[in-house]
């Protein structure tokens, strides 16, 4: 008989599932508090939830979200970052703490509604920022249109100069 309380974690994980564009499972064991505080302030940081989940469950709620096989993801001590806006973060984040703890366990990841395998999370994370994508889109779309008002404008330059050379032969 399920309780009220494992009824709202259910209902609170679906969510996080429902509205989360990269979902990355990690086995933590061997960390200690220390290090576990530090890797959340880090998700914290980043606006990613990092949430030790109960994996009878976590699959359930992973189910009711649209998500059947992630069964293999969920053995053993389980933590799932969510995040909401920027699916590299978290593999960023993971790929960096993971050097000076390899107790971290990479178990999986689900990036923009597809499972991936952990041979794809470190090219994940070696992706650039959401910022940086921003920003080279912009100057890439910034550079034509000065090449545009450039081109439109150079016809204008050479009748003006034109006009001013007749005028200094007439005065002449």
């Amino acid at each position: 008989m399920p309780t009220q309380v494992k009824k709202e974690f259910v209902k609170e994980v679906t969510d996080k599932f429902e509205g989360a564009s990269g979902i990355y499972f990690t086995n933590y064991l061997g960390l200690n508090v220390e290090q576990m505080n530090n890797l959340r302030s880090r998700f914290f940081q980043a606006s990613v939830d990092y949430k030790v989940v109960k994996n009878r469950l976590t699959k359930i709620s992973a189910k009711e979200a649209g998500y059947e096989d992630v069964d293999d993801l969920l053995s053993g001590p389980t933590a799932i970052a969510f995040a909401q806006d920027d699916p590299v973060a978290p593999a960023k984040i993971l790929t960096e703490f993971r050097k000076d703890h390899e107790q971290l366990e990479l178990k999986g990841c689900i990036f923009e509604g597809e499972k991936i395998g952990l041979d794809r999370i470190e090219a994940i994370a070696n992706l650039p920022s959401r910022e940086a994508l921003m920003q080279k889109l912009l100057s890439g779309l910034q550079f034509p249109m000065r090449k545009l008002a450039s081109t439109l404008a150079s016809p204008m330059q050479k009748l003006a100069m034109v006009l001013a050379q007749i005028k200094e032969q007439k005065t002449e």
